[in-house]
């Protein structure tokens, strides 16, 4: 039994914003961007976390980074989901009950995108002791994206009609999805396949940094312009650095973890 919950990281510092143009940055059939729920119900027959993987296309994952994603994973799924205490497995035991053929097994899925019927025969006949098993494959996307500038005029404290500034906020956002399957390990069937992004609905995380810059072109304007916002030069070096890979990560275990049924939201 999955018994430890890793303490789950409070990302600070970042923002939800809106990234509808990315909507069409890479397209994924219906069924893969199906908004629905994982709606089996896990609460009786139990979940295993199998293995996180790189897709082809990505450098293959260290045994201990397999683990320590699937780990989050089901830390993650485990907060969200109180109900499934007692009844979430993760790396260490399907790896060690299914024991030598489990690296070849997760090296075929993550060539293959899929656990082959001889694979999943493979966990049936090992016997887990949870029906289902949830595998995780990162894709091959990842973008950092520097969103548009918002600008806020702010008014004179004196002349209520004149804008002495403007409050300028720079987002970066980083895009990344998995792929989760599940499989009944019972039946020897795979029952879910769903594609999970960084800007599913519209928004993203993203790195916020806020700017002031003041109006005119006089001399003052433009010295007051360069000691708030440094000597620097416009453009991408007023941006911020796109979020972290652990806290992209993160934020898609949450989305996973809350799309299952009973989560809390």
């Amino acid at each position: 039994m999955y018994q430890k919950l890793n303490k789950l990281s409070q990302i600070k510092g970042f923002a939800v914003a809106a990234s509808i143009a990315l909507l069409s940055a890479c397209a994924f059939s219906p069924s893969e961007r199906d908004d629905s729920g994982l709606s089996i119900d896990f609460s009786r027959d139990g979940l295993a976390v199998g293995a996180v993987v790189h897709a082809t296309g990505r450098p293959a994952l260290q045994p201990f980074e397999r683990w320590r994603h699937a780990d989050q994973l089901a830390s993650h799924i485990l907060y969200s989901n109180p109900q499934l205490e007692g009844q979430v497995d993760s790396y260490e035991y399907v790896a060690k009950r299914v024991g030598e053929p489990f690296n070849s097994l997760v090296q075929s899925y993550r060539l293959e995108g899929d656990i082959s019927s001889r694979a999943l025969q493979v966990f049936s006949e090992k016997k887990l002791r949870r029906r289902y098993l949830m595998m995780v494959s990162i894709l091959p996307i990842e973008e950092s994206i520097e969103l548009q500038p918002d600008a806020q005029p702010v008014v004179g404290r004196m002349n209520r009609s004149v804008e002495d500034y403007f409050d300028m906020k720079y987002q970066t956002i980083r895009l990344a999805a998995l792929r989760v399957q599940v499989y009944d390990t019972v039946a020897a069937r795979k029952v879910a396949d769903r594609v999970f992004r960084t800007d599913d609905k519209g928004v993203s995380l993203a790195t916020t940094r806020h700017r002031r810059r003041y109006v005119g072109n006089s001399l003052l304007a433009a010295l007051a312009n360069s000691v708030t916002n440094g000597f620097r030069d416009s453009g991408s070096a007023q941006y911020p650095a796109a979020p972290s890979i652990d806290d992209v990560m993160n934020y898609l275990w949450r989305g996973v973890a809350s799309s299952l049924p009973g989560a809390v939201r």
